[in-house]
């Protein structure tokens, strides 16, 4: 079965310029293409685009670099297309969408056309296999995606007319639609008698969330990094009885284990430090902690301990930590083991694992460490 996506991308959006956002580091727009290609070749897919800083943002992308592109002029609009703007308030609606690009969609002819709203990047690749195979064994001449199917049987039931602004409401994400019923279907859009003829599959809300305004930008970028950057934690962790007590603010936690951070302000500053000049300025008869970055995700502190000094006994679940010794030696016990570092040695430590780090050599021990900023230190 020939299989086509269409991802059509237009100027308008509520957040302006939304689909070449940077969100979590790359556009926003190729979030789609990259959970479609996880199913299909980058062949299948078509891009449907006005500017050209729009194909330029995917192709830079791999392996984007194999997407179609087909370029409409976003000035050439059809009179009837304007009216139905008008009248029925479709604008972005997935039937719009099509009824602009069904002339360059001609060029094609696939068994099914999936057309896919370029603006969820959190839509799931399970989302769109099963889609798939929907497809595949469905007699229907479309597919749509809901966000809630007893919606859909509340209309159908009560046999009311479903209008276009209904139909923008409830299609979210994903439609497909057999490429032999295609024109018939857009000469005669009668939503209720598409609901009737329609396979309908149900996608959740977050799967469709959309950034409209900075605030919802924000909320999705946070999904997104943390589903990128958690991928690899097998469980929930949940509170025991064992913990002590959790902390974050950093210049406290610090201060009761006896390195209090000396300097107020750790705004983080581009450029370069001399940490020769740091140690001299901070002393050697006490253990202290100079921070280098506390900004965003990045906390990197310089930490001086006096022999036998030490933190207490915690561990973090949120991000690994690393330290490099550059002078004396410390201790680090781990559950029922104990490792030295000397200077010029680095250890890594992975989430969840315990730990309390003495320093051992007679001289003052400094030790570069890197975490995360407002790291949780989970007590036990």
């Amino acid at each position: 079965m020939d299989i086509k996506f269409v991802i059509p991308i237009f100027k308008k959006t509520l957040l302006k310029n939304a689909h070449i956002a940077l969100i979590d580091g790359q556009p926003l727009c190729t979030y789609v293409i990259n959970k479609i290609c996880e199913k299909c070749i980058p062949e299948d897919v078509i891009v449907l685009y006005e500017d050209e800083i729009i194909k330029k943002s995917i192709q830079r992308m791999e392996p984007y670099n194999k997407v179609k592109f087909l370029k409409r002029d976003s000035n050439i609009l059809s009179k009837d297309i304007e009216e139905d703007k008008e009248s029925n308030s479709i604008e972005n609606s997935i039937f719009y969408n099509l009824k602009i690009f069904l002339e360059d969609l001609k060029k094609f002819s696939p068994d099914w056309l999936i057309i896919v709203d370029p603006n969820i990047p959190l839509i799931n690749e399970n989302t769109i296999a099963n889609f798939l195979n929907i497809i595949s064994e469905t007699d229907k001449n479309n597919v749509f995606c809901c966000t809630s199917l007893n919606d859909i049987l509340m209309i159908d039931s009560n046999k009311e007319k479903v209008n276009s602004v209904n139909a923008k409401i409830i299609f979210k994400g994903l439609s497909a639609w057999k490429f032999s019923t295609l024109n018939s279907d857009f000469n005669n859009l009668d939503f209720e008698k598409n609901i009737k003829n329609s396979e309908l599959v149900e996608i959740s809300n977050q799967e469709t969330s959309k950034a409209t305004d900075l605030e919802s930008f924000q909320n999705i970028e946070c999904i997104l990094k943390g589903k990128r950057l958690n991928k690899n934690i097998p469980n929930i962790k949940y509170f025991n009885s064992d913990i002590k007590g959790i902390e974050r603010n950093l210049i406290s936690l610090l201060s009761k284990d006896g390195s209090g951070l000396k300097v107020k302000n750790f705004d983080f500053i581009s450029g370069k430090v001399n940490i020769e000049k740091v140690i001299e300025e901070m002393g050697a008869n006490s253990s202290w902690s100079y921070p280098f970055v506390i900004n965003g995700q990045d906390q990197v502190c310089l930490i001086q301990q006096i022999k036998n000094d030490s933190c207490r006994r915690h561990h973090h679940i949120t991000k690994a930590e690393f330290w490099v010794v550059l002078k004396g030696e410390f201790e680090w016990q781990i559950k029922n083991q104990k490792i030295n570092v000397k200077e010029g040695e680095i250890i890594r430590l992975v989430p969840g694992e315990t730990h309390v780090i003495t320093c051992k050599s007679e001289e003052p021990g400094i030790r570069l460490a890197m975490g995360g900023a407002s790291m949780e230190h989970i007590y036990v």
